[in-house]
């Protein structure tokens, strides 16, 4: 409908759809969404929110890209009848070149290039509202391209990927309000973000992260016809602590894999000077101090630091491993998305993991002794 007909003129219309589609978020999420909040969640899932476009930005890209897709056709076939709408799509044309201060037309014919300087125009207010290192932070992390990978995954229990209403809850909120100011059970303030349950010292949800993502790199690599264990012993004579895992077959040039996975907060104090400003900076970090503590082991092993964070930045190398596993596994299996699929399992994992720290910093609600149960 967008395509086929002037609905940028109904602008009372779109905005009561717009509203009901807010209102409905709101009450999936159990949030209070602010207009700021809103326009973050219609950003397009590609710059790592959730998608749930507005009809009213949408639809003048809409029909724009349509009337230009269809000009050629509607000419020849009204040869003998002038050409009609054309002060329509002038209007609509007017409008979209004075909202994204473009004045010329997209080459393609292709609806998503016309939406694009709508998305940047769009994006650069949602950057521009962020005040604080932490809000910078969470914006530059959400606009990475594989910070939205859960969101494109089916949500299929046999395939592992469906997540509980808590865990969509936190992780579609990250930027939102989604608890109360509190005391967490280390003693430390948690603000109404509840992030402090990523960097929390008790670390609930380190452990089935770590696990999960080393999991997932063991099955992807089987998938490929590799095989490897996990925590190899006998690599570290210094402090005796093995890598996360090794290949038991030569990965290139002779040398086996090691790998040693580790996920950074985003936004914790400890990075959010570096992550404010360039997104996946902990992770980075991260990989560098990974890379200096394995450094013995690059002239027999070929070493890879797997670094990630909270709100699902990949390190650079990191995704370079995901692509040359992604690219094996498609000369196995023949299936064309292995890389997506990996990326969406690792980012799950990493939302199970945010929600485990961040409901456990919650005080306890039941009592060790549970007599109240018998009066109620």
């Amino acid at each position: 409908m967008l395509r086929s007909s002037p609905t940028f003129q109904e602008s009372a219309l779109l905005q009561r759809f717009d509203a009901a589609m807010r209102k409905a978020l709101e009450s999936l999420l159990n949030v209070a969404l602010d207009d700021n909040g809103w326009l973050q969640a219609t950003l397009p899932v590609s710059k790592g929110v959730l998608g749930v476009r507005s009809a009213s930005s949408l639809s003048i890209p809409a029909f724009l890209a349509s009337t230009q897709s269809t000009s050629d056709s509607t000419s020849a076939l009204l040869t003998a009848y002038p050409v009609i709408h054309e002060d329509k799509r002038a209007s609509a044309l007017s409008i979209w070149q004075a909202s994204t201060g473009w004045t010329e037309e997209p080459v393609s014919n292709e609806q998503r290039l016309w939406d694009l300087p709508v998305i940047n125009v769009q994006s650069s207010l949602v950057v521009e509202a962020a005040t604080t290192p932490e809000a910078k932070a969470r914006i530059l992390a959400a606009q990475r391209k594989e910070s939205g990978a859960w969101l494109t995954a089916l949500p299929s229990s046999n395939l592992g990927n469906l997540l509980d209403k808590a865990s969509v809850r936190i992780a579609a909120c990250p930027r939102l309000p989604i608890c109360h100011p509190h005391t967490c059970v280390c003693g430390a303030p948690v603000d109404k973000f509840g992030t402090h349950g990523l960097s929390c010292r008790m670390l609930a949800g380190t452990i089935p992260r770590h696990t999960e993502i080393n999991s997932i790199l063991k099955r992807a690599l089987a998938s490929a016809h590799v095989n490897s264990i996990l925590e190899p012993a006998g690599l570290c004579d210094v402090d005796h602590k093995a890598p996360d895992g090794m290949t038991l077959l030569p990965w290139s040039k002779g040398k086996c894999l090691v790998w040693d996975a580790t996920c950074a907060d985003t936004i914790c104090k400890s990075y959010v000077q570096f992550t404010s400003q360039v997104a996946g900076a902990a992770a980075e970090r991260r990989e560098r101090v990974k890379r200096t503590r394995y450094s013995f082991l690059e002239n027999n092993y070929i070493f890879c630091p797997f670094a990630v964070e909270t709100l699902c930045s990949f390190g650079e190398e990191a995704l370079n491993l995901i692509k040359d596993l992604g690219k094996r596994i498609r000369e196995v299996t023949r299936e064309p998305r292995t890389r997506l699929f990996l990326t969406q399992s690792i980012s799950i994992a990493i939302q199970r993991g945010n929600a485990i720290g961040i409901l456990s910093s919650l005080p306890a609600t039941s009592s060790k002794n549970l007599h109240e149960i018998f009066y109620l």
